[in-house]
């Protein structure tokens, strides 16, 4: 738990790392790029080159598209209270709700975690 006010930059960094950490332990593979950003009481977190080797072969075809959304949507339902109380964790602030939406088209990933509150950063 976060003792004390963080920076804006620092509550950015730990959300990536906490979100980049996970993404590799689910994934086996850690997304190209990993930023967060904090706005009022969300945190949004934008991955980039996020699909795994086997999912870029996949989405060349329709079907592939439909199959890689499938299973990202469902393993983020299985998994979404564990990076919830990983980043609560870290922040020191409650997650009411996270949302999360997957492009195939370009391989990336955003998440968006609501706050209990805003954070109070210095």
């Amino acid at each position: 738990m976060v003792h004390g006010a963080l920076t804006r930059s620092e509550v950015e960094t730990i959300a990536a790392e906490v979100v980049g950490t996970f993404h590799r332990e689910q994934h086996g593979r850690t997304p190209g790029s990993c930023r967060a950003f904090l706005v009022e009481d969300m945190v949004l977190v934008r991955l980039e080159d996020a699909f795994t080797p086997i999912e870029l072969d996949l989405i060349q075809t329709e079907q592939g598209k439909k199959l890689v959304q499938s299973s990202r949507r469902d393993l983020r339902a299985l998994t979404r209270r564990q990076v919830e109380s990983r980043l609560a964790s870290a922040l020191g602030v409650e997650i009411d709700r996270s949302f999360c939406d997957f492009d195939v088209r370009n391989g990336m990933e955003v998440d968006v975690y609501v706050l209990s509150r805003p954070l109070e950063t210095a």
